[in-house]
Protein backbone atom coordinates (compact mmCIF):
# COMPACT_ATOMS: atom_id res chain seq x y z
CA UNK A 1 0.00 0.00 0.00
CA UNK A 2 2.71 2.32 0.72
CA UNK A 3 4.64 1.50 -2.41
CA UNK A 4 1.02 2.83 -4.23
CA UNK A 5 0.44 6.00 -2.23
CA UNK A 6 4.86 6.95 -3.61
CA UNK A 7 3.96 5.97 -7.01
CA UNK A 8 0.74 8.43 -7.35
CA UNK A 9 2.92 10.95 -5.78
CA UNK A 10 5.42 10.22 -7.87
CA UNK A 11 3.38 10.28 -10.83
CA UNK A 12 1.73 13.44 -9.59
CA UNK A 13 4.94 15.19 -9.31
CA UNK A 14 6.24 14.26 -12.74
CA UNK A 15 3.25 15.06 -14.48
CA UNK A 16 3.44 18.53 -13.21
CA UNK A 17 6.74 19.01 -14.54
CA UNK A 18 6.55 17.82 -17.56
CA UNK A 19 3.70 20.18 -18.03
CA UNK A 20 6.17 22.70 -18.15
CA UNK A 21 7.16 24.44 -21.01
CA UNK A 22 10.68 25.16 -21.05
CA UNK A 23 10.27 28.38 -23.20
CA UNK A 24 7.64 29.78 -21.85
CA UNK A 25 7.62 28.37 -18.65
CA UNK A 26 3.96 27.73 -18.97
CA UNK A 27 2.38 24.74 -17.93
CA UNK A 28 -0.09 23.33 -20.43
CA UNK A 29 -0.68 19.21 -21.31
CA UNK A 30 1.34 17.63 -23.74
CA UNK A 31 2.73 14.12 -24.76
CA UNK A 32 5.41 13.81 -22.41
CA UNK A 33 3.52 14.25 -19.57
CA UNK A 34 1.91 10.27 -20.48
CA UNK A 35 6.06 9.41 -19.01
CA UNK A 36 4.44 10.18 -15.61
CA UNK A 37 2.39 7.22 -14.95
CA UNK A 38 5.83 5.09 -15.43
CA UNK A 39 6.73 5.40 -11.22
CA UNK A 40 2.81 4.85 -10.46
CA UNK A 41 2.96 1.42 -13.02
CA UNK A 42 5.93 0.50 -11.11
CA UNK A 43 4.46 0.90 -7.93
CA UNK A 44 1.34 -0.67 -8.67
CA UNK A 45 3.47 -3.76 -9.32
CA UNK A 46 5.52 -3.79 -6.85
CA UNK A 47 2.31 -3.18 -4.12
CA UNK A 48 0.60 -6.21 -6.07
CA UNK A 49 3.13 -8.91 -5.09
CA UNK A 50 4.03 -10.17 -1.27
CA UNK A 51 6.27 -12.94 -0.51
CA UNK A 52 6.15 -14.93 2.19
CA UNK A 53 8.90 -17.14 3.26
CA UNK A 54 9.15 -20.77 3.84
CA UNK A 55 8.18 -21.63 7.84
CA UNK A 56 5.99 -18.60 7.70
CA UNK A 57 2.19 -17.80 7.21
CA UNK A 58 0.92 -14.60 5.12
CA UNK A 59 -1.55 -12.71 6.95
CA UNK A 60 -4.05 -11.23 4.45
CA UNK A 61 -5.12 -7.70 5.73
CA UNK A 62 -7.44 -4.92 3.77
CA UNK A 63 -7.17 -1.84 5.22
CA UNK A 64 -6.22 -3.62 8.58
CA UNK A 65 -9.19 -5.90 8.20
CA UNK A 66 -8.10 -9.48 9.08
CA UNK A 67 -8.96 -11.83 5.49
CA UNK A 68 -10.82 -15.27 5.91
CA UNK A 69 -7.88 -16.55 4.36
CA UNK A 70 -4.26 -16.79 4.53
CA UNK A 71 -1.56 -16.65 2.37
CA UNK A 72 1.15 -19.17 1.79
CA UNK A 73 5.05 -19.23 1.18
CA UNK A 74 6.24 -18.40 -1.56
CA UNK A 75 5.39 -15.26 -4.33
CA UNK A 76 1.40 -14.40 -4.52
CA UNK A 77 -0.25 -11.53 -5.79
CA UNK A 78 -2.67 -9.35 -3.89
CA UNK A 79 -4.58 -5.83 -4.42
CA UNK A 80 -2.69 -3.14 -4.26
CA UNK A 81 -4.31 -1.83 -1.50
CA UNK A 82 -3.57 -5.14 0.60
CA UNK A 83 -0.84 -5.97 3.19
CA UNK A 84 0.31 -9.40 4.17
CA UNK A 85 2.01 -10.01 7.70
CA UNK A 86 4.47 -12.34 8.14
CA UNK A 87 3.88 -14.97 11.26
CA UNK A 88 6.95 -17.31 11.78
CA UNK A 89 5.84 -20.84 12.04
CA UNK A 90 9.29 -22.45 12.70
CA UNK A 91 10.82 -23.30 16.19
CA UNK A 92 11.87 -20.38 17.87
CA UNK A 93 13.96 -19.97 21.41
CA UNK A 94 13.52 -17.58 23.92
CA UNK A 95 16.12 -16.88 27.08
CA UNK A 96 14.04 -15.94 30.07
CA UNK A 97 16.11 -14.89 33.11
CA UNK A 98 14.45 -14.87 36.13
CA UNK A 99 13.95 -14.91 40.24
CA UNK A 100 12.30 -17.45 42.33
CA UNK A 101 11.53 -18.87 45.34
CA UNK A 102 12.12 -22.61 47.01
CA UNK A 103 9.48 -24.16 49.04
CA UNK A 104 11.69 -23.30 52.20
CA UNK A 105 12.48 -19.83 51.15
CA UNK A 106 15.47 -19.90 49.31
CA UNK A 107 16.01 -17.19 46.58
CA UNK A 108 17.07 -18.35 43.29
CA UNK A 109 17.84 -16.45 40.22
CA UNK A 110 16.54 -18.80 37.09
CA UNK A 111 17.83 -18.76 33.32
CA UNK A 112 15.62 -21.11 31.16
CA UNK A 113 15.58 -21.20 27.43
CA UNK A 114 12.01 -21.84 26.24
CA UNK A 115 11.32 -23.06 22.72
CA UNK A 116 7.87 -23.07 21.18
CA UNK A 117 6.23 -22.47 17.90
CA UNK A 118 3.22 -21.60 16.67
CA UNK A 119 0.38 -23.30 14.82
CA UNK A 120 -0.10 -22.06 11.03
CA UNK A 121 -3.53 -23.19 11.18
CA UNK A 122 -4.18 -20.84 13.85
CA UNK A 123 -1.73 -18.30 13.36
CA UNK A 124 -4.87 -15.94 11.69
CA UNK A 125 -7.09 -15.94 14.82
CA UNK A 126 -3.37 -15.44 17.01
CA UNK A 127 -2.75 -12.01 14.97
CA UNK A 128 -6.21 -11.35 15.04
CA UNK A 129 -6.73 -11.33 18.91
CA UNK A 130 -2.86 -10.87 19.89
CA UNK A 131 -0.73 -9.37 17.24
CA UNK A 132 2.23 -10.28 15.70
CA UNK A 133 4.54 -9.67 19.68
CA UNK A 134 3.03 -12.46 21.02
CA UNK A 135 6.09 -13.48 22.71
CA UNK A 136 5.64 -10.44 25.29
CA UNK A 137 1.99 -10.21 25.42
CA UNK A 138 0.97 -14.06 26.10
CA UNK A 139 4.19 -16.26 26.10
CA UNK A 140 6.63 -14.49 28.34
CA UNK A 141 3.93 -13.90 31.73
CA UNK A 142 2.55 -16.97 31.04
CA UNK A 143 6.09 -18.56 31.55
CA UNK A 144 7.20 -16.83 34.22
CA UNK A 145 4.42 -17.80 36.33
CA UNK A 146 4.75 -21.37 35.27
CA UNK A 147 8.68 -21.27 36.72
CA UNK A 148 7.84 -19.67 40.03
CA UNK A 149 4.54 -21.60 40.22
CA UNK A 150 6.56 -24.94 40.13
CA UNK A 151 9.97 -24.23 42.05
CA UNK A 152 7.86 -23.13 44.64
CA UNK A 153 6.93 -26.81 45.39
CA UNK A 154 10.39 -28.17 45.82
CA UNK A 155 13.36 -27.34 48.06
CA UNK A 156 16.64 -25.42 47.46
CA UNK A 157 18.31 -28.92 47.29
CA UNK A 158 15.13 -30.87 45.34
CA UNK A 159 15.59 -27.85 42.70
CA UNK A 160 19.25 -28.62 42.26
CA UNK A 161 19.31 -32.23 41.74
CA UNK A 162 15.09 -32.57 39.76
CA UNK A 163 16.11 -30.56 37.05
CA UNK A 164 14.74 -32.70 34.22
CA UNK A 165 11.40 -32.92 36.49
CA UNK A 166 11.48 -29.31 37.03
CA UNK A 167 11.45 -28.37 33.23
CA UNK A 168 8.73 -30.95 32.50
CA UNK A 169 7.15 -29.28 34.51
CA UNK A 170 7.12 -25.81 33.67
CA UNK A 171 6.44 -27.26 30.09
CA UNK A 172 3.14 -28.24 31.00
CA UNK A 173 2.02 -25.68 32.64
CA UNK A 174 2.87 -22.88 29.85
CA UNK A 175 1.75 -25.54 26.97
CA UNK A 176 -1.57 -25.49 29.46
CA UNK A 177 -2.30 -21.96 29.35
CA UNK A 178 -0.91 -20.62 25.55
CA UNK A 179 -2.63 -24.11 23.73
CA UNK A 180 -5.89 -21.55 23.44
CA UNK A 181 -3.87 -19.27 20.91
CA UNK A 182 -1.80 -21.95 18.74
CA UNK A 183 0.88 -21.63 20.69
CA UNK A 184 2.69 -25.00 21.35
CA UNK A 185 5.79 -25.68 23.38
CA UNK A 186 8.22 -27.54 22.03
CA UNK A 187 10.41 -27.83 24.99
CA UNK A 188 11.88 -26.10 28.17
CA UNK A 189 15.77 -26.38 29.66
CA UNK A 190 17.21 -25.27 32.59
CA UNK A 191 20.32 -23.44 31.89
CA UNK A 192 21.31 -22.48 35.15
CA UNK A 193 20.44 -21.89 39.00
CA UNK A 194 22.23 -19.46 41.08
CA UNK A 195 21.44 -19.52 45.00
CA UNK A 196 22.38 -17.00 47.18
CA UNK A 197 26.63 -17.72 48.57
CA UNK A 198 25.13 -18.64 52.43
CA UNK A 199 23.41 -21.15 50.53
CA UNK A 200 25.90 -22.26 48.87
CA UNK A 201 28.36 -21.98 51.30
CA UNK A 202 26.07 -24.59 53.20
CA UNK A 203 25.24 -26.94 50.69
CA UNK A 204 29.01 -27.53 50.17
CA UNK A 205 29.68 -27.88 53.79
CA UNK A 206 27.13 -30.84 54.13
CA UNK A 207 28.95 -32.20 50.74
CA UNK A 208 32.40 -32.67 52.47
CA UNK A 209 30.69 -33.86 55.87
CA UNK A 210 28.68 -36.32 53.70
CA UNK A 211 31.87 -37.33 51.86
CA UNK A 212 34.03 -37.54 55.06
CA UNK A 213 31.21 -39.59 56.86
CA UNK A 214 31.30 -41.76 53.86
CA UNK A 215 35.11 -42.05 53.50
CA UNK A 216 34.81 -43.16 57.30
CA UNK A 217 32.05 -45.71 56.70
CA UNK A 218 33.85 -47.16 53.87
CA UNK A 219 37.62 -47.49 55.70
CA UNK A 220 35.90 -48.94 59.08
CA UNK A 221 33.86 -51.69 56.77
CA UNK A 222 37.34 -52.14 55.30
CA UNK A 223 38.59 -53.03 58.77
CA UNK A 224 36.07 -55.34 59.85
CA UNK A 225 36.22 -57.23 56.99
CA UNK A 226 39.63 -57.92 57.69
CA UNK A 227 39.39 -58.88 61.15
CA UNK A 228 36.42 -61.36 59.99
CA UNK A 229 38.86 -63.04 57.56
CA UNK A 230 41.52 -63.17 59.85
CA UNK A 231 39.10 -64.66 62.63
CA UNK A 232 38.02 -66.86 59.80
CA UNK A 233 41.00 -68.16 59.13
CA UNK A 234 42.23 -68.90 62.42
CA UNK A 235 38.97 -71.33 62.87
CA UNK A 236 39.60 -72.74 59.67
CA UNK A 237 43.16 -73.53 61.35
CA UNK A 238 42.17 -74.91 64.29
CA UNK A 239 39.43 -76.96 62.87
CA UNK A 240 41.91 -78.83 60.81
CA UNK A 241 44.35 -79.33 63.83
CA UNK A 242 41.38 -80.71 65.69
CA UNK A 243 40.78 -83.04 63.05
CA UNK A 244 44.10 -84.01 62.42
CA UNK A 245 44.28 -84.93 66.10
CA UNK A 246 41.27 -87.07 66.10
CA UNK A 247 42.26 -88.84 62.95
CA UNK A 248 45.60 -89.36 65.38
CA UNK A 249 43.96 -90.58 68.21
CA UNK A 250 41.48 -92.81 65.95
CA UNK A 251 44.14 -94.55 64.24
CA UNK A 252 46.09 -96.01 67.59
CA UNK A 253 44.61 -99.18 68.09
CA UNK A 254 45.86 -102.45 70.43
CA UNK A 255 47.52 -103.80 67.43
CA UNK A 256 49.42 -100.73 66.52
CA UNK A 257 50.39 -100.57 70.31
CA UNK A 258 51.55 -104.30 70.04
CA UNK A 259 53.35 -103.58 66.96
CA UNK A 260 54.88 -100.48 68.50
CA UNK A 261 56.08 -103.15 71.31
CA UNK A 262 57.66 -105.45 69.51
CA UNK A 263 59.37 -103.04 67.25
CA UNK A 264 60.76 -101.24 70.74
CA UNK A 265 61.88 -104.73 72.39
CA UNK A 266 64.07 -105.56 68.90
CA UNK A 267 65.44 -102.59 69.07
CA UNK A 268 65.62 -101.33 72.80
CA UNK A 269 64.75 -103.89 74.62
CA UNK A 270 62.20 -104.41 77.19
CA UNK A 271 59.73 -101.43 77.40
CA UNK A 272 56.67 -100.66 78.45
CA UNK A 273 53.55 -98.71 76.20
CA UNK A 274 51.19 -96.73 78.13
CA UNK A 275 47.69 -95.99 76.79
CA UNK A 276 47.30 -93.92 73.88
CA UNK A 277 50.18 -91.73 73.99
CA UNK A 278 52.14 -94.15 73.19
CA UNK A 279 54.65 -93.57 75.83
CA UNK A 280 57.82 -95.94 75.53
CA UNK A 281 59.70 -97.18 78.90
CA UNK A 282 63.00 -98.38 78.56
CA UNK A 283 63.07 -101.67 81.72
CA UNK A 284 65.68 -101.39 83.68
Amino acid sequence: MIFLIIGIVIAAVAFGLLGIDGNSLRWKVCCRQAFSVIPLIIALAISMVAFVPTGCTGILTTFGKVEDRTVQAGINIIAPWQKVVKMDNRTQKQFIETQAFSSDIQQVDVAVTLNYCIDKNTAQNLYSSVGVDYYNTILNPRALEGIKTVFAGYSAEELVTNRVELSGKIAAIIADDVSEYGIQISGVSIENLDFTDAFTDAVEAKQVATQNKLTAETEQAKLTLEAEAAAERQIIAANAEAEANRIIAASITPELIQMKEAEARMEHGWVTVQGAGSTVVKAP
